[in-house]
Protein backbone atom coordinates (compact mmCIF):
# COMPACT_ATOMS: atom_id res chain seq x y z
CA UNK A 1 0.00 0.00 0.00
CA UNK A 2 1.08 3.66 -0.41
CA UNK A 3 1.10 6.18 2.36
CA UNK A 4 -0.21 9.64 1.76
CA UNK A 5 2.20 12.34 3.01
CA UNK A 6 1.59 16.06 3.63
CA UNK A 7 4.80 18.50 3.61
CA UNK A 8 5.53 21.80 4.60
CA UNK A 9 6.37 24.30 1.97
CA UNK A 10 7.35 27.79 1.71
CA UNK A 11 5.03 28.64 -0.87
CA UNK A 12 1.54 29.01 -1.58
CA UNK A 13 -0.89 25.46 -2.44
CA UNK A 14 -4.77 24.89 -2.48
CA UNK A 15 -6.19 22.99 -0.30
CA UNK A 16 -8.15 19.87 -1.53
CA UNK A 17 -11.02 19.67 1.04
CA UNK A 18 -13.95 16.89 1.10
CA UNK A 19 -17.38 18.40 1.52
CA UNK A 20 -20.74 16.01 2.17
CA UNK A 21 -22.06 14.03 -0.51
CA UNK A 22 -19.25 15.13 -3.14
CA UNK A 23 -17.14 13.11 -4.43
CA UNK A 24 -14.68 15.77 -6.90
CA UNK A 25 -12.83 17.41 -4.80
CA UNK A 26 -12.91 21.88 -4.37
CA UNK A 27 -9.85 23.88 -4.24
CA UNK A 28 -10.11 26.13 -1.51
CA UNK A 29 -6.93 28.70 -2.02
CA UNK A 30 -5.75 29.43 1.81
CA UNK A 31 -1.95 30.63 3.39
CA UNK A 32 -0.34 28.76 6.07
CA UNK A 33 1.94 30.08 7.84
CA UNK A 34 5.00 28.05 9.49
CA UNK A 35 4.29 24.75 10.82
CA UNK A 36 6.47 23.33 13.76
CA UNK A 37 5.50 19.80 12.73
CA UNK A 38 5.12 17.62 9.66
CA UNK A 39 2.62 14.98 9.67
CA UNK A 40 2.22 11.58 7.60
CA UNK A 41 -1.26 9.92 6.99
CA UNK A 42 -0.17 6.12 6.77
CA UNK A 43 -2.46 3.36 5.67
CA UNK A 44 -2.81 1.24 9.05
CA UNK A 45 -6.29 1.52 10.08
CA UNK A 46 -9.97 0.78 8.75
CA UNK A 47 -11.46 3.31 5.98
CA UNK A 48 -14.71 2.84 9.02
CA UNK A 49 -12.12 4.31 11.76
CA UNK A 50 -11.30 7.14 8.95
CA UNK A 51 -14.92 8.47 8.85
CA UNK A 52 -16.05 8.31 12.16
CA UNK A 53 -12.80 10.18 13.15
CA UNK A 54 -14.18 12.94 10.18
CA UNK A 55 -10.30 13.93 10.16
CA UNK A 56 -8.33 13.80 6.26
CA UNK A 57 -5.78 16.44 7.59
CA UNK A 58 -5.11 18.10 10.61
CA UNK A 59 -3.46 20.98 10.85
CA UNK A 60 -0.96 21.67 13.34
CA UNK A 61 0.43 24.77 15.08
CA UNK A 62 0.53 28.01 12.25
CA UNK A 63 4.13 29.77 12.41
CA UNK A 64 5.38 32.62 10.43
CA UNK A 65 7.30 31.98 6.45
CA UNK A 66 6.22 28.63 6.02
CA UNK A 67 3.09 27.40 4.63
CA UNK A 68 1.86 23.25 4.33
CA UNK A 69 1.65 22.15 0.91
CA UNK A 70 0.75 18.63 -1.03
CA UNK A 71 3.34 17.04 -3.12
CA UNK A 72 2.09 15.41 -6.27
CA UNK A 73 3.98 13.81 -8.89
CA UNK A 74 1.56 14.40 -11.66
CA UNK A 75 -0.51 17.69 -11.49
CA UNK A 76 -4.55 17.12 -11.26
CA UNK A 77 -7.26 19.59 -12.59
CA UNK A 78 -9.65 20.26 -9.81
CA UNK A 79 -12.74 19.64 -12.28
CA UNK A 80 -11.25 16.36 -13.05
CA UNK A 81 -12.51 13.03 -11.56
CA UNK A 82 -10.29 11.67 -8.69
CA UNK A 83 -8.59 8.20 -10.75
CA UNK A 84 -9.14 5.04 -9.52
CA UNK A 85 -6.65 2.78 -7.69
CA UNK A 86 -6.12 -0.71 -7.79
CA UNK A 87 -8.25 -2.70 -5.59
CA UNK A 88 -5.20 -3.17 -3.06
CA UNK A 89 -4.96 0.72 -2.90
CA UNK A 90 -8.56 1.14 -3.34
CA UNK A 91 -9.35 0.13 0.24
CA UNK A 92 -6.39 2.52 1.95
CA UNK A 93 -7.20 3.57 5.92
CA UNK A 94 -6.38 6.99 6.74
CA UNK A 95 -5.63 8.29 10.25
CA UNK A 96 -3.78 11.43 11.63
CA UNK A 97 -1.17 9.96 13.92
CA UNK A 98 0.53 11.22 16.62
CA UNK A 99 3.88 12.91 16.59
CA UNK A 100 4.89 9.32 17.69
CA UNK A 101 4.83 7.78 14.37
CA UNK A 102 6.18 10.56 12.13
CA UNK A 103 9.39 9.75 9.55
CA UNK A 104 12.00 12.07 8.35
CA UNK A 105 10.89 13.60 5.05
CA UNK A 106 13.41 13.92 2.06
CA UNK A 107 13.15 15.86 -0.67
CA UNK A 108 12.02 13.11 -2.55
CA UNK A 109 8.59 11.99 -1.39
CA UNK A 110 6.46 9.76 -2.76
CA UNK A 111 3.43 11.16 -4.44
CA UNK A 112 0.13 11.56 -2.98
CA UNK A 113 -2.51 9.13 -3.56
CA UNK A 114 -5.93 10.80 -4.60
CA UNK A 115 -8.77 9.10 -3.00
CA UNK A 116 -12.19 8.07 -4.21
CA UNK A 117 -14.48 7.44 -1.97
CA UNK A 118 -17.25 5.24 -2.65
CA UNK A 119 -21.31 6.55 -2.75
CA UNK A 120 -22.26 4.39 0.02
CA UNK A 121 -19.63 5.71 2.25
CA UNK A 122 -20.73 8.97 1.47
CA UNK A 123 -24.34 8.78 2.17
CA UNK A 124 -23.53 7.35 5.49
CA UNK A 125 -21.46 10.15 6.61
CA UNK A 126 -23.97 12.92 5.15
CA UNK A 127 -26.25 11.07 7.98
CA UNK A 128 -23.46 12.05 10.22
CA UNK A 129 -21.41 15.17 11.14
CA UNK A 130 -20.98 17.70 8.31
CA UNK A 131 -17.62 18.21 7.63
CA UNK A 132 -16.65 21.85 7.69
CA UNK A 133 -14.03 23.76 5.86
CA UNK A 134 -11.47 25.96 7.92
CA UNK A 135 -9.75 29.00 6.19
CA UNK A 136 -7.45 30.70 6.71
CA UNK A 137 -7.37 34.63 5.01
CA UNK A 138 -4.55 35.81 3.02
CA UNK A 139 -2.66 38.97 4.59
CA UNK A 140 -3.06 41.42 2.36
CA UNK A 141 -0.91 42.20 -0.27
CA UNK A 142 0.88 45.62 -1.14
CA UNK A 143 -0.69 45.73 -4.19
CA UNK A 144 -3.95 46.00 -2.68
CA UNK A 145 -3.23 48.51 -0.58
CA UNK A 146 -2.15 50.58 -3.11
CA UNK A 147 -5.82 50.83 -5.19
CA UNK A 148 -7.60 50.73 -1.26
CA UNK A 149 -6.25 54.06 -0.21
CA UNK A 150 -7.40 55.74 -3.24
CA UNK A 151 -10.94 54.16 -3.20
CA UNK A 152 -11.35 55.26 0.56
CA UNK A 153 -10.10 59.41 -0.16
CA UNK A 154 -12.73 58.88 -3.30
CA UNK A 155 -15.00 57.42 -1.11
CA UNK A 156 -14.52 60.48 1.87
CA UNK A 157 -14.32 62.83 -1.26
CA UNK A 158 -18.14 61.53 -2.16
CA UNK A 159 -19.20 61.89 1.47
CA UNK A 160 -18.52 65.30 1.78
CA UNK A 161 -19.96 66.60 -0.98
CA UNK A 162 -23.51 64.58 -0.12
CA UNK A 163 -22.99 66.77 3.17
CA UNK A 164 -22.41 69.97 1.48
CA UNK A 165 -24.92 69.56 -1.48
CA UNK A 166 -27.38 67.76 -0.69
CA UNK A 167 -28.63 70.39 2.16
CA UNK A 168 -28.93 73.30 -0.09
CA UNK A 169 -30.72 71.18 -2.84
CA UNK A 170 -33.45 69.78 -0.37
CA UNK A 171 -33.77 73.51 0.85
CA UNK A 172 -34.56 74.74 -2.62
CA UNK A 173 -36.70 71.78 -3.38
CA UNK A 174 -38.74 72.50 0.21
CA UNK A 175 -38.81 76.24 -0.56
CA UNK A 176 -40.65 75.65 -4.07
CA UNK A 177 -43.05 73.23 -2.55
CA UNK A 178 -43.60 75.82 0.42
CA UNK A 179 -44.45 78.53 -2.46
CA UNK A 180 -48.11 79.28 -2.25
CA UNK A 181 -49.62 81.13 -5.58
CA UNK A 182 -51.94 84.71 -4.76
CA UNK A 183 -55.21 82.81 -5.00
CA UNK A 184 -54.13 79.84 -2.92
CA UNK A 185 -52.69 82.69 0.14
CA UNK A 186 -56.48 84.21 0.05
CA UNK A 187 -58.35 80.68 -0.05
CA UNK A 188 -55.65 79.39 2.81
CA UNK A 189 -56.07 82.83 5.17
CA UNK A 190 -59.25 84.45 4.01
CA UNK A 191 -61.03 82.53 6.84
CA UNK A 192 -58.70 84.08 9.62
CA UNK A 193 -58.92 88.03 8.99
CA UNK A 194 -62.39 89.60 10.14
CA UNK A 195 -64.25 92.66 10.38
CA UNK A 196 -63.88 94.66 13.29
CA UNK A 197 -66.16 97.64 14.07
CA UNK A 198 -66.28 100.64 16.45
CA UNK A 199 -70.31 100.22 16.89
CA UNK A 200 -70.27 104.05 18.16
CA UNK A 201 -68.77 105.33 15.18
CA UNK A 202 -69.62 103.56 12.68
CA UNK A 203 -72.64 103.91 10.23
CA UNK A 204 -74.43 101.59 8.26
CA UNK A 205 -73.12 102.78 4.50
CA UNK A 206 -70.12 102.63 3.02
CA UNK A 207 -67.52 105.34 3.94
CA UNK A 208 -68.30 108.54 2.18
CA UNK A 209 -64.86 110.39 0.38
CA UNK A 210 -64.50 112.98 3.53
CA UNK A 211 -64.76 110.32 5.98
CA UNK A 212 -61.86 108.06 3.83
CA UNK A 213 -59.68 111.12 4.57
CA UNK A 214 -60.16 110.21 8.45
CA UNK A 215 -58.38 108.11 10.17
CA UNK A 216 -60.00 104.78 10.78
CA UNK A 217 -60.57 104.78 14.35
CA UNK A 218 -62.60 108.22 13.79
CA UNK A 219 -64.92 106.19 10.86
CA UNK A 220 -64.95 103.20 13.01
CA UNK A 221 -63.80 100.41 10.44
CA UNK A 222 -60.61 98.13 11.29
CA UNK A 223 -60.17 94.60 10.59
CA UNK A 224 -58.61 91.90 12.60
CA UNK A 225 -56.69 88.69 12.73
CA UNK A 226 -57.47 85.21 14.21
CA UNK A 227 -53.90 83.96 15.51
CA UNK A 228 -55.35 81.53 18.78
CA UNK A 229 -58.18 79.64 19.49
CA UNK A 230 -58.92 77.75 22.76
CA UNK A 231 -61.92 75.75 24.41
CA UNK A 232 -64.57 78.88 24.29
CA UNK A 233 -63.00 81.76 22.62
CA UNK A 234 -61.44 83.20 19.78
CA UNK A 235 -58.48 85.55 20.44
CA UNK A 236 -58.05 88.44 17.95
CA UNK A 237 -55.39 90.83 17.12
CA UNK A 238 -56.10 94.27 15.30
CA UNK A 239 -54.63 97.98 15.68
CA UNK A 240 -55.14 99.74 19.17
CA UNK A 241 -56.16 102.97 16.91
CA UNK A 242 -59.21 100.80 15.85
CA UNK A 243 -60.85 100.02 19.04
CA UNK A 244 -58.82 101.19 21.79
CA UNK A 245 -61.63 104.39 22.44
CA UNK A 246 -64.48 101.50 21.83
CA UNK A 247 -66.86 101.49 24.08
CA UNK A 248 -68.59 98.19 22.27
CA UNK A 249 -66.62 96.01 19.29
CA UNK A 250 -68.26 93.78 16.95
CA UNK A 251 -66.67 91.55 15.02
CA UNK A 252 -67.82 90.32 11.31
CA UNK A 253 -66.78 87.27 9.05
CA UNK A 254 -69.39 86.71 6.35
CA UNK A 255 -72.36 84.96 8.54
CA UNK A 256 -70.74 85.30 11.44
CA UNK A 257 -71.39 88.04 14.06
CA UNK A 258 -70.48 88.44 17.17
CA UNK A 259 -69.83 90.96 20.49
CA UNK A 260 -66.08 91.35 21.23
CA UNK A 261 -64.28 91.79 24.27
CA UNK A 262 -61.34 93.83 25.56
CA UNK A 263 -58.65 91.73 26.55
CA UNK A 264 -55.29 94.32 26.59
CA UNK A 265 -54.25 97.24 24.54
CA UNK A 266 -51.05 99.33 24.47
CA UNK A 267 -51.13 102.81 22.45
CA UNK A 268 -47.29 102.99 21.83
CA UNK A 269 -47.33 99.91 19.62
CA UNK A 270 -50.09 100.48 18.02
CA UNK A 271 -51.65 97.11 19.04
CA UNK A 272 -54.22 95.52 20.98
CA UNK A 273 -56.43 92.06 21.72
CA UNK A 274 -59.85 91.35 21.85
CA UNK A 275 -61.68 87.62 22.01
CA UNK A 276 -65.06 86.52 20.78
CA UNK A 277 -67.13 82.79 21.50
CA UNK A 278 -65.47 80.45 19.89
CA UNK A 279 -68.86 78.83 17.83
CA UNK A 280 -67.68 77.28 14.63
CA UNK A 281 -64.53 78.96 14.10
CA UNK A 282 -61.51 76.50 13.53
CA UNK A 283 -59.01 78.36 11.21
CA UNK A 284 -55.64 80.51 12.89
CA UNK A 285 -53.09 82.37 11.07
CA UNK A 286 -49.83 81.01 11.10
CA UNK A 287 -46.75 83.77 11.80
CA UNK A 288 -43.65 84.09 9.81
CA UNK A 289 -40.27 84.96 10.45
CA UNK A 290 -39.91 88.99 9.94
CA UNK A 291 -36.91 89.23 10.71
CA UNK A 292 -35.49 87.35 7.45
CA UNK A 293 -37.74 89.01 4.74
CA UNK A 294 -35.74 90.90 2.13
CA UNK A 295 -36.96 93.71 -0.03
CA UNK A 296 -38.99 92.33 -3.26
CA UNK A 297 -40.60 90.08 -1.81
CA UNK A 298 -43.84 89.82 -2.80
CA UNK A 299 -46.52 90.27 -0.23
CA UNK A 300 -50.80 90.03 -0.14
CA UNK A 301 -52.65 92.23 2.23
CA UNK A 302 -56.01 91.01 3.61
CA UNK A 303 -58.76 93.38 5.75
CA UNK A 304 -61.54 95.30 5.16
CA UNK A 305 -60.88 98.52 3.33
CA UNK A 306 -64.06 101.03 3.44
CA UNK A 307 -66.26 99.21 5.87
CA UNK A 308 -68.00 95.66 5.65
CA UNK A 309 -69.17 95.86 2.13
CA UNK A 310 -65.36 95.55 1.03
CA UNK A 311 -64.53 92.58 3.53
CA UNK A 312 -62.19 90.17 2.62
CA UNK A 313 -60.19 92.58 0.45
CA UNK A 314 -57.09 91.35 -1.02
CA UNK A 315 -54.29 93.76 -2.50
CA UNK A 316 -50.90 92.42 -3.58
CA UNK A 317 -47.09 94.04 -3.95
CA UNK A 318 -43.90 93.64 -2.62
CA UNK A 319 -41.86 94.87 0.62
CA UNK A 320 -40.34 98.31 -0.35
CA UNK A 321 -38.08 98.47 2.77
CA UNK A 322 -37.20 97.05 6.21
CA UNK A 323 -36.32 98.68 9.24
CA UNK A 324 -38.05 101.68 8.58
CA UNK A 325 -38.37 104.55 11.21
CA UNK A 326 -41.98 106.37 11.05
CA UNK A 327 -43.03 109.20 13.26
CA UNK A 328 -46.98 109.07 14.77
CA UNK A 329 -48.88 111.31 16.16
CA UNK A 330 -50.38 109.48 19.12
CA UNK A 331 -52.84 111.99 20.85
CA UNK A 332 -54.49 113.48 17.57
CA UNK A 333 -52.48 117.34 18.09
CA UNK A 334 -51.08 116.94 14.74
CA UNK A 335 -47.18 116.55 16.34
CA UNK A 336 -45.33 113.42 16.01
CA UNK A 337 -45.10 112.43 19.93
CA UNK A 338 -43.62 108.76 18.76
CA UNK A 339 -41.73 106.82 16.09
CA UNK A 340 -42.57 103.12 15.00
CA UNK A 341 -40.31 100.74 12.94
CA UNK A 342 -42.23 99.14 10.32
CA UNK A 343 -41.87 97.36 7.33
CA UNK A 344 -42.76 99.58 4.01
CA UNK A 345 -44.86 98.07 1.68
CA UNK A 346 -46.54 99.14 -1.44
CA UNK A 347 -49.80 96.57 -1.47
CA UNK A 348 -53.07 99.48 -1.16
CA UNK A 349 -53.54 99.59 2.28
CA UNK A 350 -56.31 102.55 2.71
CA UNK A 351 -59.18 103.10 6.05
CA UNK A 352 -60.49 99.83 7.11
CA UNK A 353 -57.18 98.00 6.53
CA UNK A 354 -55.91 98.47 9.81
CA UNK A 355 -55.53 95.43 12.27
CA UNK A 356 -55.17 93.20 9.06
CA UNK A 357 -52.67 90.90 8.15
CA UNK A 358 -50.01 91.10 5.45
CA UNK A 359 -48.53 87.56 3.82
CA UNK A 360 -45.70 86.37 2.44
CA UNK A 361 -45.46 84.07 -0.67
CA UNK A 362 -46.36 80.78 1.97
CA UNK A 363 -49.05 81.96 3.38
CA UNK A 364 -47.44 82.98 6.55
CA UNK A 365 -48.19 86.39 8.55
CA UNK A 366 -45.28 88.89 8.35
CA UNK A 367 -46.88 92.01 9.22
CA UNK A 368 -50.50 93.63 11.00
CA UNK A 369 -51.34 96.61 8.43
CA UNK A 370 -51.21 99.84 10.34
CA UNK A 371 -50.05 103.00 8.66
CA UNK A 372 -50.24 104.83 5.45
CA UNK A 373 -48.79 108.31 3.85
CA UNK A 374 -51.95 110.15 2.53
CA UNK A 375 -50.29 113.10 0.51
CA UNK A 376 -51.24 114.60 -2.28
CA UNK A 377 -48.74 113.19 -4.97
CA UNK A 378 -47.69 109.90 -2.64
CA UNK A 379 -48.77 106.72 -3.72
CA UNK A 380 -48.36 103.15 -2.35
CA UNK A 381 -46.70 103.95 0.93
CA UNK A 382 -48.01 101.72 3.61
CA UNK A 383 -46.69 100.38 6.45
CA UNK A 384 -47.06 97.45 8.38
CA UNK A 385 -45.98 96.23 12.32
CA UNK A 386 -43.40 93.67 12.44
CA UNK A 387 -44.71 89.85 13.21
CA UNK A 388 -41.83 89.30 15.68
CA UNK A 389 -42.61 92.38 17.33
CA UNK A 390 -46.68 91.23 17.17
CA UNK A 391 -46.30 88.19 18.55
CA UNK A 392 -43.99 89.64 21.97
CA UNK A 393 -47.00 92.00 22.39
CA UNK A 394 -49.02 89.55 22.29
CA UNK A 395 -48.03 87.46 24.83
CA UNK A 396 -47.97 90.75 27.12
CA UNK A 397 -51.00 92.19 26.44
CA UNK A 398 -52.80 88.16 27.00
CA UNK A 399 -51.11 88.22 30.34
CA UNK A 400 -51.07 91.74 32.07
CA UNK A 401 -53.77 93.53 29.39
CA UNK A 402 -51.07 96.67 29.02
CA UNK A 403 -47.62 96.51 28.67
CA UNK A 404 -46.32 98.26 31.66
CA UNK A 405 -43.31 101.06 30.86
CA UNK A 406 -41.55 103.67 33.44
CA UNK A 407 -43.13 106.83 34.53
CA UNK A 408 -41.65 110.22 35.57
CA UNK A 409 -45.20 111.52 35.81
CA UNK A 410 -43.90 114.42 33.55
CA UNK A 411 -44.57 116.13 30.18
CA UNK A 412 -41.92 116.99 28.02
CA UNK A 413 -41.60 119.05 25.00
CA UNK A 414 -39.14 119.55 21.58
CA UNK A 415 -37.16 122.81 22.87
CA UNK A 416 -38.48 124.35 19.84
CA UNK A 417 -41.91 123.86 20.61
CA UNK A 418 -41.74 125.36 24.45
CA UNK A 419 -40.87 128.62 24.06
CA UNK A 420 -37.43 128.27 25.64
CA UNK A 421 -35.11 131.09 25.57
CA UNK A 422 -32.00 129.67 26.85
CA UNK A 423 -28.56 128.45 24.74
CA UNK A 424 -29.35 124.89 24.34
CA UNK A 425 -29.77 123.43 21.19
CA UNK A 426 -30.92 119.68 22.41
CA UNK A 427 -33.23 117.92 24.54
CA UNK A 428 -36.68 118.27 25.89
CA UNK A 429 -38.53 120.92 28.24
CA UNK A 430 -40.92 119.86 31.30
CA UNK A 431 -43.84 121.23 30.61
CA UNK A 432 -45.82 119.63 33.80
CA UNK A 433 -44.79 117.47 36.84
CA UNK A 434 -47.50 115.93 38.76
CA UNK A 435 -47.49 116.10 42.36
CA UNK A 436 -45.94 113.05 44.26
CA UNK A 437 -44.16 112.10 41.32
CA UNK A 438 -41.06 110.69 41.00
CA UNK A 439 -39.28 113.16 39.29
CA UNK A 440 -40.94 115.70 41.79
CA UNK A 441 -39.89 113.89 44.75
CA UNK A 442 -36.19 114.19 42.93
CA UNK A 443 -36.24 117.75 42.57
CA UNK A 444 -37.39 118.13 38.91
CA UNK A 445 -39.46 121.01 38.29
CA UNK A 446 -41.80 122.64 35.72
CA UNK A 447 -39.20 125.33 33.04
CA UNK A 448 -36.50 122.43 33.59
CA UNK A 449 -34.62 121.11 30.45
CA UNK A 450 -33.42 117.30 30.79
CA UNK A 451 -30.47 116.73 28.63
CA UNK A 452 -29.00 113.45 28.95
CA UNK A 453 -30.16 110.11 30.39
CA UNK A 454 -26.93 108.30 31.79
CA UNK A 455 -24.63 108.07 29.15
CA UNK A 456 -27.38 109.10 26.08
CA UNK A 457 -28.11 112.58 25.03
CA UNK A 458 -31.23 113.29 24.39
CA UNK A 459 -32.34 115.79 21.12
CA UNK A 460 -36.47 115.75 21.05
CA UNK A 461 -39.25 114.59 22.77
CA UNK A 462 -40.31 111.57 20.27
CA UNK A 463 -36.21 110.03 21.28
CA UNK A 464 -36.83 110.78 25.44
CA UNK A 465 -39.82 108.62 25.10
CA UNK A 466 -37.78 106.01 23.07
CA UNK A 467 -35.43 105.93 25.44
CA UNK A 468 -37.39 105.87 28.76
CA UNK A 469 -39.69 103.62 27.14
CA UNK A 470 -37.85 100.33 25.19
CA UNK A 471 -34.30 100.89 26.34
CA UNK A 472 -35.12 101.35 30.06
CA UNK A 473 -36.94 99.04 32.52
CA UNK A 474 -39.25 99.62 35.82
CA UNK A 475 -36.98 99.23 38.66
CA UNK A 476 -33.74 100.94 36.72
CA UNK A 477 -31.61 103.64 38.20
CA UNK A 478 -30.94 105.99 36.51
CA UNK A 479 -29.21 109.55 35.88
CA UNK A 480 -30.41 112.54 34.67
CA UNK A 481 -28.75 115.88 33.80
CA UNK A 482 -30.91 118.31 33.80
CA UNK A 483 -30.69 122.42 33.21
CA UNK A 484 -32.30 124.30 36.30
CA UNK A 485 -32.45 127.90 35.88
CA UNK A 486 -29.55 128.62 34.17
CA UNK A 487 -27.18 125.57 35.91
CA UNK A 488 -26.45 121.89 34.82
CA UNK A 489 -27.00 119.38 37.47
CA UNK A 490 -27.72 115.65 37.83
CA UNK A 491 -30.73 113.59 39.21
CA UNK A 492 -30.31 110.00 40.32
CA UNK A 493 -33.59 108.32 40.33
CA UNK A 494 -35.35 104.57 40.67
CA UNK A 495 -37.65 104.32 38.21
CA UNK A 496 -41.24 103.13 38.72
Amino acid sequence: MKKITIMRKNYKRPKRLFYDEQEKRHIFPYLHKKDATKHIIKPEESRDDLLETEQYIVDSDVHENEETHVHQETPHDNSRDIPQESESEEHIDEAVHDTDHEQEINSDVAPVQEIEIPQETIEERSQTNAFTPHYIEDEPSERTIKWLIPLMSGILIGILLAALLLPSMFKEKQQEVTELSLSEIIKQNKATVVTVTNIQKASNEPIDAEASEKAPEETGIGSGVIYNIDDKYAYIITNYHVVGKAPEIEVTQGKLKEKATLVGKDIWTDTAVIKIPKGNLKKTVKFGDSNKLEAGEPVLALGSPLGKIFAGSATSGIISGLNRTVPVDVDGDNQYDWSMEVIQTDAAINPGNSGGALFNNKGEMIGLNSLKITMDGVEGIAFSIPSNDVKKDIKILERDGEIKRPKLGISVEDLSQSGYTGNLKDGVQVMKVDAESIAANAGIAEGDVITQIDDIKITDKVQFRKVLFKDKNIGDIITIKVESQGAMKSVKLTLK
